[in-house]
């Protein structure tokens, strides 16, 4: 009996789907017809969305996200080269603008027949594309949002970064114009990791974006967004909390939206996870009397961007040599009384390393 009730709602589902094919082919002329294999994703895309309006209980929508969750790295542009899998899992796409816009798929296909492109009816359907690539970006990553919440979206995200070093890439790769990316990153427990995790003052995240309209995102536990990053401004980064929380049950999740619209070329983004971890510094011991270029050693400084400062004895000092590995910085003589001092690395966000002391000597 239930394998009969199965067999039932797959051929339910079969008819949904192609019922929904014959009202796309009753509202496309001939010529709009002829283009429908360039039209894949909207084509395929709709009609297992409209498998999940006729029949919400079935999972058609949820087996192909599984195999084709990574259509948003496409770009709305990029989707005519979409896969079968990620043309059949972009109803999820569909699924959210309905949602938002009661009626847009019937208008994008009434657009669409007369032979206006999907992805071009689509940003007149929405306006303001980079605001409505966020909220989708949101409800698709964030884990709260039905039916996604219940789906299998791991394509959908970058492969799962392990904080194991000062600094973590997170993501780098050229993103298509209007397109989605996720990625989530966590310590490892088998690995020991460095003892800023522990003793940083906190951690950065940083994004080097390369137009105004990229947008990094920080996820909280309820899929909301805890800290962002919008366009070009805060280059030096935000400062987050110690390192050592982001474990299997709280990892770090971030989304980046590249809103730069169709015809405009992949942005880069560099998205980096930095704590400021302070090994070495150099000379170990010098006179108080004497100026010196004190040197720290170490990572997760950042780049130029992220230039912060030197901090001896609580007092911060102005650099003249920083990269992500060592900074330089000259301390004056008589400065400091002859006694063992801590000194520190203050990366731009605010964040300062863990502490290492060198002696003052005296007479």
């Amino acid at each position: 009996m239930q394998e009969s009730c199965h067999e039932g709602l797959l051929s339910h589902i079969g008819q949904a789907h192609e019922l929904f094919h014959i009202i796309q082919y009753e509202n496309m002329s001939y010529a709009a017809r002829m283009l429908k294999s360039q039209w894949k994703w909207f084509m395929e895309g709709s009609a297992v969305w409209a498998e999940m309006v006729t029949l919400p209980d079935s999972n058609s929508a949820k087996d192909y996200a599984k195999a084709g969750s990574d259509f948003v790295h496409l770009g709305l542009d990029g989707l005519g080269g979409a896969s079968d899998d990620q043309a059949y899992a972009s109803a999820a796409l569909f699924d959210y603008l309905e949602k938002q816009h009661e009626g847009a798929v019937l208008r994008i296909l009434q657009a669409v027949g007369t032979l206006t492109w999907p992805d071009d009816a689509l940003r007149t359907e929405v306006g303001d594309v980079p605001a409505f690539l966020e909220g989708f970006a949101l409800a698709y990553f964030g884990g709260q949002v039905a039916p996604y919440n219940g789906w299998d979206l791991s394509r959908a995200f970058l492969p799962p970064r392990a904080l194991v070093n000062p600094s973590t890439l997170l993501i780098d790769r050229g993103l298509p114009p209007e397109s989605i990316i996720g990625v989530r990153a966590t310590t490892d427990p088998r690995t020991q990791p460095p003892v800023s995790y522990a003793e940083a003052s906190g951690s950065v995240l940083r994004a080097s974006h390369k137009g105004g309209f990229q947008r990094t995102l920080l996820l909280d536990s309820a899929g909301k967004v805890k800290e962002r990053l919008d366009g070009l401004g805060t280059p030096e980064g935000i400062a987050l909390a110690s390192a050592e929380t982001f474990t299997t049950v709280n990892p770090l999740v971030v989304i980046h939206v590249n809103g730069h619209p169709a015809g405009d070329y992949a942005r880069n983004p560099s998205v980096v996870f930095e704590v400021p971890t302070l090994d070495q510094v150099t000379p170990a011991t010098f006179h108080y009397a004497s100026a010196v270029d004190l040197t720290a050693t170490g990572g997760g400084f950042g780049d130029g961007a992220a230039r912060g400062s030197l901090v001896v004895f609580y007092q911060e000092y102005a650099t003249n040599q920083w990269s992500d590995a060592s900074v330089t910085a000259k301390l004056p003589a008589n400065i400091v009384t002859p006694m063992d001092v801590p000194v520190v690395v203050r990366h731009k966000a605010g964040v300062d390393s863990n502490s290492r002391t060198v002696t003052v000597t005296g007479d």
